[in-house]
């Protein structure tokens, strides 16, 4: 699930000549209740009666996210509606439809799939044969796993979904895995062509995400660390990348399945038409919210921005803003924490390294820069920082 809360722009004010080195860090977890709240009041120490202030921006933009069901809009087609209310009672009161996992993924599917990753060279399938018959084969579909929150926890289904949904390449195009919750053009004519499309996207398809030549679609996952997502097992770790597709297999497998019960031949089309008006045009409806209404912003901290939206960021801002991203800087994940500065209120942007701790590539940039007062230079430290779910590296 996602909080929309977290997905919205917020904004602050902060004293431009407040010059104690992490103020602006703080932001981060500032939740302004209005636009352009005073962060610090006349009275804290430090601040001034008076004078200019800084206009700080946070905004998670969520790259990542490119479900065009994810959130219920209006929709003149009243088939769309239906269809959201069957989906709904579907999750909340599955009743009969709570199939057993493998009604659904087939032992067939599972066993091609474990073909394919056998054929990949992939590691630990001993593990995921015995975790499937043992943690996942007669499982509901429901019950035991689209509302598991354990199965949230671990990231199992949930992180193959972020690297693989919607793949922006170094030439600008998109891969789509096919699936329900992204704009995947092809068709799903029944569950057997589903799949096939599925295990060739995933070991036939070669992408290039970063100009460093092409590379097949299941090298991108990367291991779930019992470190950062304490709810995977031992076991569940060592064999995680393997276990990801399974997983990833089993959702996918569950949505195409309950679309085609419950949406009928018209949900592919509503589908088309919410990702030619929303989706396919996201980059530019942010860049257009950042430049008109929050165009008189200072700082803009973004987070989970992805590599097309940062280009489009650096081409229209580079009059106006330093647009500052992190040496580890991830197009391959490409959902990144960047910043853009004012050009006539920043000097000399330098970014602070900071040692990996729990977070990812791109996750975290600080930046150490110099503000333009009329009678002195004070430095503030800067931090637009993604952290994980849990909370367990909130600063």
């Amino acid at each position: 699930s996602s909080d929309l809360t977290n997905r919205l722009p917020t904004m602050a004010t902060l004293p431009r000549s407040y010059q104690a080195p992490w103020t602006a860090a703080a932001l981060l977890l500032w939740r302004a209740a209005m636009p352009c709240q005073a962060v610090f009041a006349p009275e804290f120490p430090g601040g001034p009666d008076s004078g200019s202030r800084l206009r700080v921006l946070s905004w998670n933009v969520a790259a990542v996210n490119n479900n065009p069901f994810e959130y219920w809009i209006t929709h003149p087609n009243p088939a769309y509606k239906k269809l959201m209310e069957d989906v709904e009672r579907f999750i909340v009161e599955p009743g009969a439809d709570d199939a057993m996992i493998h009604e659904v993924f087939t032992d067939s599917m599972f066993q091609s799939l474990m073909g394919r990753m056998r054929g990949a060279g992939l590691e630990q399938l001993d593990s995921v044969q015995k975790l499937w018959e043992s943690s996942y084969r007669t499982r509901r579909i429901v019950s035991g796993f689209l509302r598991d929150p354990t199965i949230g926890k671990k990231r199992l289904a949930s992180m193959p979904d972020r690297v693989t949904n919607t793949i922006q390449l170094a030439s600008g195009e998109r891969a789509f895995r096919p699936a329900v919750i992204n704009c995947f053009e092809g068709e799903f004519g029944n569950m057997d062509i589903w799949f096939d499309q599925w295990l060739k996207f995933f070991f036939d398809q070669e992408v290039d995400v970063d100009g460093k030549g092409p590379k097949k679609v299941h090298t991108m996952l990367q291991k779930i660390r019992k470190a950062k997502y304490p709810a995977v097992s031992d076991e569940e770790e060592a064999a995680s990348i393997p276990l990801q597709l399974v997983l990833q297999g089993v959702f996918d497998a569950v949505l195409v399945s309950l679309m085609q019960k419950k949406g009928g031949a018209g949900w592919q089309g509503l589908r088309r038409e919410i990702c030619e008006s929303l989706n396919s045009k996201k980059k530019h409806l942010i860049k257009d919210i950042l430049t008109k209404t929050y165009k008189d912003a200072d700082v803009v901290f973004l987070q989970e921005a992805g590599n097309e939206l940062v280009q489009v960021l650096r081409d229209h801002y580079a009059s106006s803003h330093q647009l500052v991203v992190p040496r580890s800087y991830s197009t391959k994940r490409a959902q990144n924490s960047v910043m853009l500065l004012r050009k006539s209120v920043f000097a000399d942007p330098q970014e602070v390294e900071v040692a990996a701790d729990g977070w990812e590539d791109g996750d975290l940039l600080v930046v150490r820069a110099k503000v333009k007062t009329a009678d002195r230079t004070p430095e503030v430290i800067l931090a637009s920082f993604h952290g994980d779910t849990n909370g367990l590296l909130t600063m």
